[in-house]
Order: structure tokens, then C-alpha cells, then sequence
């Protein structure tokens, strides 16, 4: 056997496929695959998320190398009875996982993925020590020179990945100095110079960081930024091999890798050209001071998108909505959901789900977050408002089609969070129960929103949108709400550290929450072209204030009664809307007021001028939603409550593909036989007197 593969193989940085660790993390990376596959099409979408131990052996033999079949069968046995009792990893198994060469599609996801979930379950301290003690220990190990720069390098390039996507991980002081000093100490090798530099110039960019909500973080609970065991990196301590640098470089100065013939000069004397590495990391630079500046400028201009309520909605509003093109209308909305989007990191969404309301309105980072889905709100309130702001049938129609068209639009510019918005408005209970308003929609229209209900419908755990979403390769807005739920689902549904000492993670609850932040990242990374701001749209959406009653009740506020007509008005809207709704095939002529509601008329207009009135109006409107809230749910979990004994019967054959026999009712129709004689002759009888008068 090869010496140097000998050694390659007990390589701390390298994982051999043979290994036990290699087959547990096939094994973890494929039944995690199947359960989140079976997830998205099946009722229960989260109760798999635990459950996974039935699919343990067929996972493993798929994921299984068909080499390893043939050369370590014993460890194959030892692995399938220890995994089941056995679960969670340690964090110096996912550091490995980090540090080693990605050999699937799930290697090539974790390090994002660990990056922006580590928080979870290390500090930034902890994760810091511990590569600098891996780089420590590789730089002291008996590896080729080539195996051990390798690796070595993809620790540094790790860093890199981390200084640059998440710069406010070393906020903290001492973590900060911790890698300057081991950047300091590593910038005079010419194998590992470039490398250092990239990490320096990522330093550059200081960005505060909020450690709210986050268990572990620098500076507590005895984290210490110096590391256990180890000291600061110095060029005279770190590299003891001094020869190795130099040996390496002039191996690789001799290597043409290019398909140009002609001769370099520096190739022959044996310098280094630096031209490549040198655009790979000012190219490297470039793209992270980009991101950094994108997201500082989505920051800035989502600021001035907050929502004012400035203008009740009038008729005038109306008219200046239904003259601005539908285009126009979802390109807009577009832009604003598109801005607000990218404003926040998908680790803030993370961090969102975790705190409790009021830590999520306290937290500055977070407030980008807050803003979008406070937008989502008011835009699925603004539909709602805006169709029943006329008291006509025509106009509600008018203005519903609208909204119709504008969500066939926002469809086709893959905006799902403004479409579950505008749906949310229309399919509404407010909205819904206008029936002859439905009507007056043309047919096409009714067809074309239909399609749109069925792909944002829930069933099968929103099985059309994530099939939707998959396949939606350019430019996309998430329906924010359902990934939102996702997260929670996983976070509160699945322990962070498992065993019996509490000291190994559960990996698999962060791949779930991962593939919902790297869906996120994916679709941020895509811009859309230029979308020239529309003012109009902008101020109608923002300015609008509009009364909500789901928002007035949950949120106290004190000056609620000092427009005491107003507010009676509203309450009178709120009333009417709870009255059982009028039969669509009654008469014109039968349109006039009812008599309730001429006595809640005129209720309203003699006692609503005190507050101690209003007050009572508003709690018999909530009775009456929660009454007309309860009937609606006896009616959709007692299906049959209201059929007779026969009905019931006839439906349970129907279930099993069996039909009742036709009954012949000889007894009920000998009655009307007789009923029928003895009225005909009646009928002549009064002729006979008839005649003889």
C-alpha cells in the first residue's frame, strides 16, 4: 500500500469514504432528502420531521457507495445497529464536515447552511477557535505537502466565506483581534498570503451585530475568545516546516495548466505569477463589497417605504385605482415587495421566528422583517377595502375584477408574497359572501383567478406553490408566510442537542430549516431588471388608511373614541356585514331595507352619541362574529348534522359504491289515488248543482 495514501487516509481534514463518519453522514443527507420529498405532498407536512427511523435502512443502502459493499462489510454491521441508537452528531464531526471536499450536492450546501445556523448551537468564539485549532493541527501533521496545503486552504477559504457573508459574527473585540492575529500570522507564507488577504480585506467592513435571540454568543455563559489549548499563531511558531512554502512553490511555478503554447519567461525562471490569484480575489472582493453595498442601499430605500395612512379611502381613491393600469399596479407592488425583500438577511428571518413579540419589535435588525410582513397585511386589508368601499354590486364587481387581473399579473412576474397578499383580500370572508357580486364577473376571468386559488391553495401542505416555486428559475418573491411557517415548524418541533447528556446536535432540524434559507438566498441573489418607480401606486398603497376590525380590537387605541360618528359608522358597516345574507333569487321588487336592519338604523342614530353606547355596540359586534365564527365551524366539522336518518344511510351506501333499492310506496300512493277520486267527484257534484240552478 502507497504510503502517502496511507497517510492521506488518517487525514484529520479528509474523510474517507469507507469511514463510518462518511456512511453516517450519507445516511443522515438521504433520509433527511425522502422525509422533506414526502413532506411537501402529504397532509401532514411537519409530522415527519421526527419520525425518520423507518427509513433508516433503505436510505443507507441507497446512499451506501457500492464500493464499501465489498471492503468493509464489518463496518457497514456496526453501523446499522449503532446509527438508530445513536443520533445527533458532535460539533467537531460538523467542523469536519465543514473543512472537508464536498462529494454530493448536500456537501456542497453545508457550509452555507452551517454559517448561517451555527449561532444556534455555538458563539462565533467557539466556531473561530476551533478551525484555527484545526489549521494548527494540520500544519503539525505528517501529510504530504500537497494533502496538508489543501486542506489548509479550504479551512481558509471557509473563513473567507464567513468574514464575508456574516462580518457582524466578529463584533465582538477579542473575537475580532483572535483572527487578525491569526491572519497576522499567516500573510508572510507565500502559499497562504492571498488567502489572508481576502480574509483582511472582509475585516474591513465593521458591521455591529444584534445577538438577541441567539443561545450562544461571545463573551458569556464562559465564552472565551482565546481558545483552549492553543495560543496566538506567529510565523516563527506555526510553520515548522520552513521548507514547505518554498517547495511548494516551485512545484507549482513549473506547472502549465493553461491552453496557451507560448512561452512565459517567468514559467521557465522560476517566479510566481500572480495575476490569477490576484483577480480571483479582487473578483472575490467585489462581489462581497457589491452584496454588502445592495443590501445597504435595499436598507436605506425600505425606509421610506413605511406604511403612514395618511388618506381614508373615498370614491376618489376608487377612481384613481381603477384608471392605473393593471400592469402598472403589479409592477409597482413588484418593486416594493422586491425592496423589502432584500433589505433583510435570511438569518434574520431565522432570528425572527425565534423571539417573542415584543423582542421582535425591540430589535433593530429585525425591523426590516417586521416591515414586510406589516406590508402584506395592509395590502391583503387594502383589497378587502377597496372592493366593499362601493355599496353597488356593479362597482364591487368592477373592482374586484381589477384585483383579479392584478393577481393574474403579479403570477406571471413570480411575486407570490403581493399574490397570497391580494388572494388573501378577495377570498376573505368579507369578500367571499358577495355573491351577486361574483356573478358580474365575467366567465374568463372567474377561470384565470381559479387557476391562482388552486396553486395557492393549502392542500398537500401547499404542494402546488412549492412545486410553483421550484420551478421558478429567474426572478421570484416568496410567498414569505408559508416559508415563515416552515421555519417555526422546524424550530419548535425538533430539539436543538439530543442524547442522553444533551451534547450532540440534531443536524437534521437545521437541513430542514436550511433548505428554506438557502431557497431564500438563491431567489435574493436574482434581481429583477430595472422597474421604474411608480409615485401614484406607491402613495395610494402606503397612504391608505383603512379600519380593520381584527387590527382595531387586537391593538388598543386611546383615541379611538374621539370621532364618535365616525366610529358609530363603522360599527354599523361591521353589524351589517354579520346579518344572515339575502337569497340571490329573490325578486328586484323585494330589495327594500329589511326590518332588522331599519331598527339597527335607527338604533345607531339616536343612542351611538356616548362613548358608554359605543362601547356596547362593539361588544354585541363581537358576539355576533362569534357567533356567526362558531356556526360556520359546526357547519364544516359536522357535515352531516343537519341530514335525516335516510339521508345518512343513503350517502354511508354511497361511500361503499353501493346504491339504495327504489322502495315502491303502494300504501302512499293508494291515498293520492283516493285523494284524486274523491276530489273529482266533489268536482262533479258542484257542476250537478251548478246545473240544476
Amino acid at each position: 500500500m502507497n504510503p502517502a495514501s496511507s497517510r492521506r487516509t488518517s487525514s484529520p481534514g479528509v474523510v474517507s469514504s469507507n469511514s463510518p463518519l462518511r456512511h453516517q453522514q450519507q445516511h443522515q443527507s438521504s433520509a433527511l432528502r425522502t422525509t422533506w420529498r414526502h413532506s411537501a405532498g402529504s397532509a401532514d407536512a411537519f409530522s415527519s420531521f421526527l419520525d425518520m427511523d423507518e427509513e433508516t435502512d433503505d436510505a443507507a443502502s441507497r446512499s451506501r457507495p457500492a464500493s464499501s459493499e465489498n471492503h468493509a462489510p464489518e463496518k457497514q454491521r456496526i453501523y446499522e445497529t449503532t446509527a438508530p441508537s445513536d443520533p445527533g452528531v458532535t460539533f467537531e464531526e460538523l467542523i469536519e464536515r465543514l473543512i472537508a471536499l464536498p462529494m454530493s450536492k448536500q456537501d456542497a450546501k453545508f457550509s452555507a447552511i452551517f454559517l448561517c445556523l451555527y449561532r444556534k448551537f455555538a458563539a462565533p468564539s467557539t466556531l473561530l477557535n476551533a478551525l484555527i485549532a484545526r489549521f494548527e493541527t494540520t500544519e503539525q501533521s505528517d501529510l504530504p505537502q500537497l494533502t496538508r496545503a489543501s486542506e489548509q486552504l479550504r479551512l481558509l477559504q471557509v473563513i473567507a466565506q464567513w468574514a464575508s457573508e456574516y462580518p457582524g459574527d466578529f463584533a465582538h473585540p477579542k473575537t475580532r483581534q483572535r483572527l487578525v492575529d491569526f491572519v497576522e500570522s499567516i500573510e508572510d507564507s507565500h502559499v497562504y498570503m492571498f488567502a489572508a488577504k481576502e480574509i483582511s480585506l472582509h475585516l474591513e467592513n465593521r458591521v455591529e451585530d444584534d445577538d438577541l435571540g441567539w443561545p450562544f454568543r461571545d463573551g458569556e455563559d464562559g465564552e472565551s475568545s482565546e481558545g483552549t489549548g492553543s495560543s496566538h499563531l506567529s510565523p516563527s511558531t506555526s510553520f515548522m516546516h520552513s521548507s514547505f512554502s518554498e517547495n511548494v512553490i516551485n512545484n507549482i511555478s513549473t506547472l502549465d495548466l493553461s491552453d496557451d503554447p507560448t512561452n512565459d519567461p517567468a514559467r521557465d525562471s522560476g517566479t510566481i505569477s500572480t495575476v490569477s490569484s490576484t483577480g480571483r480575489s479582487v473578483s472575490t472582493m467585489t462581489q462581497a463589497s457589491s452584496a454588502m453595498l445592495a443590501l445597504e442601499n435595499a436598507q436605506r430605500e425600505a425606509m421610506s417605504l413605511e406604511l403612514t395612512a395618511r388618506c381614508v379611502l373615498t370614491k376618489i381613491q376608487w377612481r384613481q385605482f381603477m384608471e392605473i393600469p393593471d400592469d402598472d399596479f403589479a409592477r409597482e407592488l413588484t418593486r416594493i415587495d422586491w425592496t423589502m425583500f432584500t433589505s433583510f438577511r435570511p438569518r434574520d428571518l431565522v432570528r425572527h421566528v425565534s423571539l417573542s413579540g415584543s423582542e421582535k419589535g425591540s430589535s433593530k435588525t429585525l425591523q426590516n422583517v417586521n416591515r414586510m410582513i406589516q406590508e402584506f397585511n395592509h395590502l391583503a386589508c387594502l383589497v378587502a377595502n377597496m372592493i366593499l368601499l362601493r355599496d353597488k354590486a356593479k362597482h364591487r364587481a368592477k373592482a374586484m375584477e381589477k384585483f383579479m387581473n392584478i393577481a393574474l399579473r403579479l403570477r406571471r412576474l413570480n411575486n407570490y408574497n403581493s399574490l397570497g397578499a391580494v388572494m388573501a383580500g378577495i377570498n376573505g370572508t368579507p369578500v367571499q359572501r358577495l355573491a351577486q357580486t361574483r356573478e358580474l364577473i365575467p366567465l374568463s376571468v372567474q377561470k384565470d383567478f381559479l387557476r391562482l386559488v388552486i396553486l395557492m391553495s393549502t392542500q398537500k401542505s401547499h404542494f402546488a406553490y412549492r412545486l410553483a416555486w421550484d420551478n421558478s428559475f429567474g426572478e421570484r418573491i416568496p410567498f414569505l408566510p408559508l416559508h415563515r411557517r416552515d421555519l417555526v415548524s422546524a424550530e419548535e418541533g425538533n430539539k436543538t442537542f439530543v442524547g442522553e447528556n444533551k451534547d450532540r446536535i440534531n443536524w437534521k432540524k437545521f437541513e430542514i430549516m436550511g433548505e428554506v434559507v438557502l431557497a431564500i438566498q438563491r431567489s435574493q441573489r436574482t434581481p429583477y431588471p430595472y422597474i421604474q418607480r411608480n409615485e401614484e401606486v406607491q402613495r395610494l398603497v402606503l397612504d391608505a388608511k383603512m379600519f380593520d376590525e381584527e387590527i382595531e380590537n387586537s391593538e388598543p387605541n386611546k383615541n379611538k373614541m374621539t370621532d364618535l360618528p365616525l366610529r358609530a359608522r363603522q360599527l354599523y358597516r361591521a353589524l351589517l356585514r354579520e346579518l344572515p345574507r339575502r337569497h340571490i333569487s329573490l325578486p328586484s321588487s323585494s330589495s327594500t331595507t329589511s326590518p332588522l336592519k331599519q331598527r339597527f338604523r335607527t338604533q345607531f342614530e339616536r343612542s351611538t352619541t356616548s362613548i358608554h353606547s359605543i362601547q356596547r355596540v362593539e361588544q354585541f359586534v363581537q358576539y355576533a362574529k362569534a357567533q356567526r365564527m362558531y356556526a360556520t365551524l359546526l357547519a364544516r366539522y359536522n357535515p352531516g348534522m343537519d341530514m335525516d336518518q335516510e339521508e345518512r344511510v343513503r350517502l354511508t351506501a354511497r361511500r361503499v359504491g353501493m346504491d339504495l333499492p327504489v322502495e315502491n310506496r303502494f300504501d302512499a300512493e293508494r291515498e293520492k289515488e283516493k285523494g284524486g277520486v274523491f276530489e273529482s267527484t266533489e268536482k262533479g257534484e258542484e257542476d250537478d248543482d251548478g246545473g240544476r240552478k
